[in-house]
């Protein structure tokens, strides 16, 4: 695009994978990247190649500021392409669409094609339809079919999964896949919505064959085999093999049947001993192990924004590819080598994965994440690696929470100092226990300082106006405090002003702090529980706890509230 205007594209999701895959693919052709994230912690947001970055998300966002906010960033920058790499922007930009500027491409496909395509039961019937093998199974309700009756037709091991991955009206929570394998499995199944699909189980490894077509021709394609997978999830390490002519006419079977435009990735089972193998479901967007694909040069993103942006096909694809290449998430691979640790006799199997990492010195493996020209997101993925470990060291080491306390106490000092209006905010999940004792303690101490300071509470559980449960109203009884009055109020960014200070409980409601709100000054409020007693690493929720449970709790809430006060100085003026 050399001494031509860069078209201006708007790549929207979070991952180190296809998300970082796409930015970087259109970063290095030329394109103008521009970039929303739902996560503020994702390392992917340090990539050289983006311009500017918004952080909207479902969390401290309702779904339909989301979707104004995104609808009136677009009009602001008239963006050429628009690429969401997940459904929880793809359903909402598919619904608003008409509302788009009319030079604006949309990066996801045909309607037909999504109609089919992102329900997996309408998916199983196109299979059937053409001949391709799928497993068997049919649509039930849960709550009216019994383990009992599902393990007698399709055995004691089955899949349970949702018509869908996200909801349209709850595009905050992803519903996975359940394997069940005993009755306990499945009745701690949960599904947001019925029906649902009941498959049987079909044991071998996944594949995948990933595609970009126009008006339903195959143009480029791409095979992957998973080396390491979690059960009804993606995988963490697979690698480059050639092409299974038979999955191949099944992949073009489908695409000419809903006329497909755009990139896909079909997904296969196979079982090596028997070499069957069925489709599973058809991922209709940008895929997880892109960056295996980009690592052996086939460029998906560039040839199908291209397209877009030109309405003409290169005639550079590349048709030919290495096998026997691999591509590792750095994390997840990391959290799988973890679990075969503490697996019975799951040592040799780490040790052989950590002896694969070998391959990054001979030229043939990648990890997700990492690229010489590129090389923060990598640093800052390591970095937040590091950060586990040392979390992982303080909750065992009392000496390092003793420094944490320190650094708190340091921190709270200093704040108070350079301004002392301030406004206190308690947060944890729910606001039903924790923090609607911990603004009670406070303003309780309030009262008998004769001060007016600021203090509310809030939570992350996005249904509001709910009661304290018995246990905890009777706990604070006890203890001479009152959570009668108390409803439920979920924390959005425009409750948030750069002066407040929040205090959270556990490193549960400091990950969704960190992912989804713009704050400052946040600190676990057990960091304020005296030195001189035992420390603790977070006070973790007492729901479901009796009450004396809820009261033991609350006993270490309102000694760190009480503690709170001495940094105070009177100085919380309401704003």
């Amino acid at each position: 695009m050399k001494g031509k205007v860069q078209p201006r594209v708007l790549i929207i999701g979070e991952d180190t994978r296809s998300f970082l895959g796409v930015i970087r693919s259109l970063g290095k052709a030329g394109y103008d990247v521009h970039v929303i994230c739902f996560d503020r912690a994702s390392p992917a947001c340090a990539s050289r190649y983006i311009k500017t970055v918004k952080y909207y998300n479902y969390q401290s966002y309702s779904q339909e500021d989301w979707r104004e906010a995104v609808l009136s960033l677009i009009e602001r920058y008239q963006f050429d392409v628009i690429v969401p790499c997940d459904e929880r922007a793809i359903y909402p930009l598919w619904q608003e669409k008409h509302r788009l500027p009319a030079h604006t491409e949309l990066a996801i496909a045909n309607d037909e094609a999504l109609e089919i395509l992102f329900d997996k039961w309408k998916t199983k019937e196109l299979a059937r339809s053409c001949g391709i093998p799928v497993a068997s199974g049919k649509q039930i309700n849960p709550t009216n079919v019994t383990y009992d009756e599902l393990a007698a037709e399709f055995g004691n091991s089955f899949v349970i999964k949702p018509l869908q991955s996200f909801n349209q009206d709850s595009l905050h929570r992803r519903q996975n896949v359940t394997i069940v394998r005993q009755a306990s499995d499945y009745h701690q199944s949960h599904f947001t919505r019925t029906p649902v699909m009941v498959e049987q189980y079909f044991s071998g490894g996944g594949e995948g064959v990933s595609i970009f077509a126009v008006n339903g021709e195959v143009q480029v394609a791409f095979a992957h085999r998973r080396d390491a997978e979690s059960e009804g999830g993606g995988s963490s390490y697979r690698f480059s093999i050639a092409i299974d002519p038979d999955q191949l006419v099944a992949v073009k079977k489908i695409c000419e049947k809903v006329n497909y435009t755009g990139v896909a990735m079909f997904e296969f089972r196979r079982n090596l001993q028997s070499n069957a193998w069925i489709l599973v479901e058809v991922n209709a967007r940008f895929w997880g192990s892109l960056p295996l694909a980009l690592f052996c040069g086939v460029d998906f993103p560039r040839y199908y924004i291209d397209y877009l942006t030109t309405n003409r096909i290169a005639e550079s694809i590349l048709q030919t590819y290495p096998v026997g290449y691999f591509a590792r998430a750095l994390t997840a691979d990391l959290y799988q080598t973890r679990r075969l640790i503490r697996s019975a006799g799951g040592w040799p199997k780490a040790i052989r994965r950590f002896l694969q990492y070998g391959r990054i010195a001979g030229g043939k493996e990648v990890i997700d994440s990492f690229s010489v020209s590129d090389f923060k997101p990598f640093y800052l993925e390591v970095l937040a690696i590091i950060g586990q470990f040392t979390k992982a060291l303080t909750k065992r080491i009392p000496s390092l929470l003793r420094i944490r306390s320190m650094v708190t106490r340091y921190r709270l000092k200093k704040l108070f100092k350079e301004q002392p209006e301030r406004r206190l905010i308690f947060i944890c999940y729910g606001n039903i226990m924790r923090s609607p004792f911990a603004e009670q303690v406070f303003k309780n101490r309030l009262e008998s300082h004769s001060q007016q300071l600021v203090t509310a509470s809030y939570g992350f559980h996005a249904p509001e106006n709910r009661q304290s449960p018995v246990s905890a109203r009777q706990a604070a009884q006890q203890m001479n405090y009152d959570l009668e009055q108390h409803r439920s109020r979920c924390l959005r960014q425009r409750d948030l002003h750069p002066t407040d200070i929040i205090f959270f409980f556990d490193e549960r409601n400091k990950a969704l702090l960190t992912s989804y709100y713009d704050v400052r000054n946040a600190f676990f409020i057990n960091d304020l529980i005296p030195i001189s007693q035992s420390m603790i690493y977070e006070v973790t929720d007492p729901y479901g706890l009796d009450v004396d449970g809820v009261k033991q709790c609350y006993e270490q809430i309102e000694l760190s509230v009480k503690q709170l006060m001495n940094y105070c100085k009177g100085g919380l003026y309401g704003r």
